[in-house]
C-alpha cells in the first residue's frame, strides 16, 4: 500500500504559538508537532496511506497560512537511484558524470542545486594497556577496550534537472569523499571540502538561472547509520540514507513549485 506524505516548508507566525492547532489536524501533542517540525523545514509532519486525509490536513495547514506540500511517497526518489558522480568531466555546456560517455546533464537544464551535509554517528573501540591493583600481589597489566561516541560530516551536492514531463528526472549526487576532482583541473585544491565547494561555484556559475538553497549544511541532516571505527583511524563517512534524501527531496519539490497538490 502506498503513503502520501504531508510536509511543512513554511510556519506562519511562530511554532509555539501554532503547534496545538497543527496537532488538531492530525490527532497529535503540541510537542509532537514541535519535535516533528524542528528547523530547518521542510520537515515531514504527517505520514498516511489515504489521500484523501493527506489532502485534508494540507488544506487544514493552507487554511492557517502554513507553507506545506503533498508527496506521494513512491515518487520520492531512494539513494541508490541517484546518478552518482564519480570521475566527472565539467565543460561549459554540461556536467558528465563518469567521464565524457557517462550520464549527462546540461547546465541549462539544471533547476536547482542544494548544497547539504550529513551528520552520521561514530563508535570508536580503542584498547589500551592499564595497571590493575591486585589486593596484596604487585599489580597487573591487562587491556582494557574503551568506546567513545563521536560524529562525522559528508558534504554533498544535490541536483535536481528541469522536469521535461509528468516525472522529474533523476537527481544527481555528488558526495564529498566519493568524487574524484581531477575534472576541476588547474582549479584543484589540496582538501576535498576545497574541490567540492570548488565545484559547487562552477556549477552555480554555469547555471545561474537555478535555484539555490544551502539551508542543510548549517544544520545538517542526520542519519540513522552508525559508523564503528577502531584505533586511531579516520571514521569514513556513510552516503545519505532514505531520510536525509527525502528531506532534500522536498525541498527541491518546494523551491520548483511542480508539487501536483500545490
Amino acid at each position: 500500500m502506498g503513503a502520501f506524505v504531508v510536509a511543512v516548508a513554511e510556519i506562519a507566525g511562530s511554532l509555539d504559538s501554532e503547534a496545538s492547532a497543527i496537532a488538531a489536524l492530525i490527532g497529535l501533542t503540541a510537542y509532537d508537532v514541535k519535535a516533528r517540525l524542528a528547523s530547518p523545514l521542510p520537515r515531514v509532519l504527517f505520514q498516511t496511506p489515504s489521500g484523501e486525509t493527506a489532502r485534508r490536513v494540507l488544506q487544514g495547514l493552507r487554511e492557517r497560512g502554513h507553507g506545506a506540500l503533498l508527496v506521494d511517497a513512491s515518487t520520492i526518489p531512494r539513494t541508490t537511484d541517484l546518478v552518482r558522480v564519480h570521475r566527472f568531466v565539467l565543460d561549459e555546456t554540461a556536467l558528465f558524470a563518469d567521464g565524457p560517455a557517462s550520464d549527462r546533464l546540461a547546465h541549462r537544464d539544471l533547476a536547482a542545486i542544494i548544497a547539504a551535509a550529513v551528520r552520521a554517528s561514530v563508535l570508536r573501540s580503542t584498547r589500551e594497556k592499564e595497571l590493575r591493583p591486585q589486593g596484596a600481589r604487585p599489580p597487573a597489566t591487562i587491556e582494557v577496550e574503551h568506546q567513545a561516541h563521536e560524529s562525522v560530516v559528508e558534504h554533498a551536492i544535490y541536483l535536481f534537472p528541469r522536469a521535461s514531463g509528468v516525472a522529474r528526472p533523476r537527481p544527481w549526487l555528488v558526495l564529498e569523499h566519493q568524487a574524484s576532482y581531477l575534472g576541476l583541473g588547474p582549479a584543484m585544491r589540496l582538501t576535498r571540502r576545497e574541490n567540492l565547494a570548488t565545484l559547487l561555484t562552477r556549477l552555480r556559475d554555469r547555471a545561474a538561472h537555478a535555484r539555490f538553497d544551502d539551508r542543510f549544511v548549517s544544520r545538517p541532516l542526520a542519519t540513522e547509520q552508525l559508523v564503528s571505527v577502531r584505533g586511531r583511524s579516520s571514521p569514513e563517512a556513510p552516503p545519505p540514507d532514505a531520510g536525509a534524501t527525502m528531506h532534500v527531496y522536498l525541498l527541491a519539490e518546494w523551491l520548483l513549485g511542480g508539487n501536483p497538490y500545490r
